[in-house]
């Protein structure tokens, strides 16, 4: 069984607000891979949108290495779990403090951030 989808957004005209937030990061495996789980929350009464958000990890020692969190929406009410893999040129047993940036294309940028050990 196949089944194909549209997915439609309309924006009414009129007061709505576009507002969210990170509300967890926390490492975690999935099918093998350890990552990030970034929990996004939509605080507003219209659906928030990304295609430009990223994860940058530093460590003290070097240039943050950076990571594109895939796009996604989330409708208001609700919230998003997103699984981010590690970059594989991560040093082992290093520690990393990770801030996940989202950008909802607003003025205003919505972040998060976890400290961790590779």
């Amino acid at each position: 069984l196949n089944r194909i989808g549209t997915k439609l957004f309309v924006a009414l005209p009129g007061k709505g607000s576009v507002d969210a937030e990170v509300n967890k990061i926390t490492v975690e495996n999935h099918d093998g891979h350890t990552g990030l789980a970034v929990t996004v929350a939509n605080t507003g009464s219209l659906f928030v949108k990304t295609e430009s958000s990223h994860i940058e990890f530093t460590n003290g020692k070097g240039a943050p290495i950076t990571t594109q969190i895939p796009p996604f929406s989330v409708l208001p009410g609700h919230e998003r779990i997103i699984f981010c893999p590690l970059p594989e040129n991560l040093k082992p047993h290093a520690r990393y403090h990770a801030l996940a940036v989202v950008d909802f294309n607003t003025a205003d940028l919505i972040a998060g951030e976890l400290d961790f050990t590779n």
